[in-house]
């Protein structure tokens, strides 16, 4: 827990000086982002110290205010979400050193080290109120930042369309926190274990206020209407903050605060189902149809997420059905592609950032022909988009892998009519990948191949080495986490312990055999890393 308080100071720290009257106006990228690399390198450390160990740890303080306390907790689920915020915090923040070197990134470097912090008191918070004060100074801090660009119209609407849809969450979070206190007499987490008894219908309105709470803040369809806007209004590198980490806080609520109540129905799971599939397909069709390429890239956030709901769902549907093999299939896959998508996603607004950044243009028909002109950077959003259209040897295949499996082992263990449903999902999700390699080709084939189509894209040219190195440490983790995919299954199982320790114990230490995760994958695998098997 040190270890996390010294990241928070030196973050705090960042934001406080940034913003001073420097006369050199690449000072403040100098302390901002130093200060925020300084910071997450502190704040992996405390996370890699927690998943190595598997034990929670407990801090708490008064709060003069009723029913709260600075309650904090640091267990396997938290520092499983811990893990890629404060790495892509990392490699957003190297990115941001050169692509913020004006005058502006004096506030913008406060505001981004103050959503670092936020983000990360949400997955520690264990007090409703201390939750929600968390979660308001993380709405807050993300709309400053999407509204760096405050002189342009889009930008200050897209801000403004994302506070509402926020705070229409909070005020689902807010309900179900009274009524959860109210039933266990305290707002600590410590004290929800009390909901575990409570009636089926108060469960329900529980789940379903959780879900339009946190749904919001995810981009589920159909409460996704700010996403599109904000993450391309915003700097390309807290886009990536943004789609790659932000919205799966809301996943960690969702997770966290359902783990109190009665074990879900097996209809809960099949609203997340129905939702997730149908966000997918609506996600990658609207990013097929899009000019503007970082526009495209947060439609495919919203397809992105609906896989994950509809993973998560599919885990909660078989635990209810007693099917725990088929739930834990689910469960590894929604979330090692949690894990994945904040790879990827980061990469590509990173590579689509560079792209604005040498043409001066988000518009798909005024670049063209920079596949010559960055040969680097194009290289790297080639393997961002093979690693998002689940492409070997990358990381995006394996959480999806292990879904389709428990789609085809429920398929197989139903019969008749009911049988069709798991296998309609699997054609339905294969559509979805299909649609994404149509995506990722045109946005490739249209931006980088041909010829200039712009003086802009004429006179392009390769961004600095900071720019360029937080995209390469992204492209080499996401290859390495596809070649040595047993990292992501052990990194789940840390998660998957407290939120269903049955399921758990039936991928907890299990070797990659074909059967599990495809013969690439194990071959590739077992020849590297023969010592782990």
């Amino acid at each position: 827990m040190n270890f996390l308080f010294s990241s928070w100071l030196l973050l705090g720290l960042g934001a406080c000086l940034a913003p001073l009257p420097w006369r050199n106006p690449r000072i403040p990228s100098f302390l901002g982002g130093g200060s925020a690399m300084a910071g997450c390198l502190f704040g992996l450390i405390a996370v890699s110290r927690a998943l190595a160990t598997g034990t929670a740890i407990s801090f708490s303080l008064p709060w003069p205010l009723p029913g709260a306390s600075l309650a904090l907790q640091l267990d396997g689920l938290s520092a499983f979400f811990l893990l890629p915020l404060f790495g892509i915090g990392f490699v957003g923040a190297l990115y941001g050193t050169e692509y913020m070197r004006h005058e502006k990134a004096r506030l913008h470097w406060s505001w981004y080290n103050l959503l670092l912090i936020s983000m990360s008191v949400v997955v520690t918070a264990a007090n409703g109120l201390f939750f929600l004060f968390a979660w308001e100074c993380m709405s807050l801090t993300s709309f400053f930042l999407v509204i760096s660009e405050h002189n342009q119209a889009e930008a200050v609407q897209a801000g403004w369309t994302y506070l509402l849809a926020t705070h229409l969450g909070v005020a689902c979070l807010f309900a179900f926190f009274l009524t959860a206190g109210a039933f266990s007499g305290s707002l600590d987490f410590a004290s929800f274990h009390a909901l575990a008894v409570v009636t089926a219908p108060v469960a329900t309105v529980l789940f379903l206020l959780l879900l339009a709470g946190f749904g919001s803040k995810a981009g589920i369809f159909p409460l996704h209407v700010w996403l599109p806007d904000a993450h391309p209004a915003a700097p390309s590198h807290v886009s990536a903050l943004m789609s790659g980490v932000m919205v799966k806080t809301a996943i960690y609520g969702l997770l966290r605060l359902c783990s109190f109540l009665p074990v879900s129905p097996a209809w809960w799971g099949s609203l997340l189902m129905t939702l997730g599939i149908i966000g997918a397909l609506f996600g990658i069709a609207m990013a097929a149809m899009q000019r503007d390429v970082k526009r495209s890239l947060a439609y495919s956030t919203v397809e992105n997420i609906g896989i994950l709901f509809l993973a998560l769902g599919f885990w909660m549907q078989s635990r209810a059905m007693g099917q725990p093999a088929i739930a834990a299939l689910a469960l590894a896959g929604g979330l090692i592609h949690l894990l994945n998508h904040a790879l990827f996603k980061s990469l590509l607004f990173l590579g689509a950032g560079s792209l604005l950044h040498a043409t001066g243009s988000r518009n798909l028909n005024q670049m063209g022909g920079l596949m010559r002109r960055m040969p680097l950077t194009s290289l790297m959003i080639v393997g961002g988009g093979m690693a998002i259209s689940a492409l070997p040897p990358f990381n995006g295949f394996i959480g999806e892998w292990y879904l389709y499996c428990a789609l085809l082992e429920d398929s197989a263990a139903l019969s008749g009519l009911y049988g069709f449903f798991p296998a309609a999902l699997v054609g339905l999700l294969a559509l979805v990948g299909g649609m994404t390699i149509v995506v990722m080709t045109r946005l490739i084939g249209i931006a980088l191949a041909g010829e200039p189509r712009s003086a802009g894209a004429e006179q392009a040219h390769e961004a600095g080495w900071p720019m360029r190195g937080a995209m390469m440490i992204l492209t080499l983790v996401c290859l390495a986490c596809g070649l040595a995919p047993i990292l992501l299954l052990r990194l789940a199982s840390r998660a998957a312990v407290l939120l269903d320790p049955d399921t758990a114990s039936l991928f907890i230490g299990q070797p990659l055999s074909p059967v599990w995760l495809g013969g690439w994958a194990h071959c590739c695998w077992a020849s590297c890393w023969p010592s782990l098997a």
